[in-house]
C-alpha cells in the first residue's frame, strides 16, 4: 500500500519529464546508461553489422 502511493504521486509530478510514458527521466537515463554500451558492444560485432544490414535492407524494400 505504501509504495503505491509513492508510485501515484511520483505519475502525479508534474516537474518531472517522462516523455509521455509516465517513466521518470532520471529512470530512462539510468537504463539508458546501461543498453546503450551494450547496443554499441552489439553492433560492433560482425553479427551486428550483418543484423542492421539485414534491417536496412528489408526497410528499403518497405518504402520501396
Amino acid at each position: 500500500m505504501k509504495g503505491e502511493k509513492r508510485i501515484l504521486r511520483m505519475e502525479n509530478t508534474k516537474n518531472e519529464k517522462d516523455f509521455g510514458t509516465g517513466i521518470p527521466e532520471n529512470a530512462i537515463e539510468a537504463l539508458a546508461r546501461v543498453l546503450l554500451p551494450e547496443i554499441e558492444k552489439f553492433y560492433n560485432t560482425e553479427e551486428g553489422r550483418e543484423a542492421f544490414e539485414k534491417w536496412k535492407s528489408e526497410k528499403e524494400k518497405e518504402t520501396a
